[in-house]
């Protein structure tokens, strides 16, 4: 009569610890979501055809414009200054592939001109592979648009997450650019969200002053990541509510009442399965809701800092094509 007395003790243990067992993997297995804390702002500039400056390279003369590879070039002139930047490249390779070989002050200045097609066109990866696969790799400070060559390849390089070849670029211009190059660094620490540098790269700078107010406002109004996630631990649904998102709030707050509710009447119940089921369940909603409001607050920031840094920098004429003297 010992035996299954013990035997039955056995089992309840067995049975007991396998819950336990099966608790905690539904616990890590549905509280599992990643956590990042960096904001990385995706700022662009979108060039009009009012932005665009004069050329850098000297006028056409009539014998060219009357040549085949000239009428060409005329075309993809017109092209680009209307920003139809499609019709421009085909009509630049057109006048390339008619240019005779000796004419090689315009083969230039055709290769160029379909590097700053593609580079209005946000279009780096192809502008680069122009500049690194053809002559404009070997021009120096005596091109025409050396300058603005540099300026626009910080840009791409910086783009295509390519630092080192863009400071190739930054050191190009330092000689005889620092300026240019100055404000090229304060625009991507301002695009890396790098207030120290910004903050240093401006300080001799006369729009000094609208920068350091510009962080000064962005920080007290940026909503905090981890104020996010505590009040949500606190009250489900009210970390939502902090950064402005009512929906989410009132969805957060009602799914986790929800199956608090329903873990709680299982166990009075006596239904323990059930109620480490839904209990499971609750605690990744539980988790995740707060992993999920400290995300809200990170793209609150985000969409605050995207929009009043592209408002700043094209104010103060910050991105890389602003600082353009010349274009096509």
């Amino acid at each position: 009569m010992i035996f299954p007395a013990v035997n039955g003790c056995i089992n309840e243990n067995l049975r007991g610890f396998t819950s336990q067992i099966f608790l905690i993997c539904l616990l890590l297995l549905s509280s599992c979501q990643p956590v990042c804390t960096k904001i990385e702002p995706q700022i662009h500039f979108i060039p009009q055809a009012r932005h665009l400056q004069s050329s850098p390279f000297e006028p056409f003369s009539k014998e060219e414009f009357r040549e085949e590879w000239g009428k060409e070039f005329h075309i993809g002139l017109s092209f680009g200054h209307e920003m139809d930047l499609y019709r421009a490249i085909t009509a630049f390779k057109r006048a390339q592939y008619l240019l005779p070989a000796k004419r090689s002050e315009r083969r230039l200045q055709i290769e160029y001109c379909i590097f700053e097609s593609y580079y209005l066109g946000r279009k780096y990866s192809d502008a680069v592979e122009i500049f690194e696969l053809g002559p404009l790799y070997r021009v120096s400070n005596t091109f025409p648009a050396y300058k603005e060559l540099c300026i626009m390849l910080y840009e791409c390089y910086m783009r295509k997450g390519r630092p080192d070849l863009a400071e190739q670029m930054m050191q190009r211009l330092q000689s005889d650019q620092a300026a240019i190059a100055q404000r090229l660094d304060l625009w991507n620490a301002l695009m890396e969200m790098d207030f120290d540098r910004a903050l240093s790269d401006s300080a001799c700078q006369p729009d000094n002053e609208e920068i350091a107010d510009f962080i000064a406002v962005y920080e007290t109004d940026a909503k905090s990541v981890s104020k996010a996630r505590t009040l949500n631990g606190v009250l489900p649904g009210l970390g939502y509510l902090y950064v402005g998102q009512k929906q989410a709030a009132v969805t957060s707050f009602l799914i986790n009442a929800l199956f608090t509710g329903a873990s709680y009447y299982f166990f009075k119940n006596g239904n323990v399965p059930m109620g480490i089921v839904t209990a499971s369940l609750e605690s990744g909603w539980y988790l995740g809701g707060i992993n999920g409001a400290g995300l809200a607050a990170q793209e609150y920031n985000k969409g605050l800092y995207e929009d009043r840094a592209k408002e700043l920098m094209s104010q103060h004429r910050l991105f890389p094509f602003l600082m353009l003297q010349t274009t096509f």
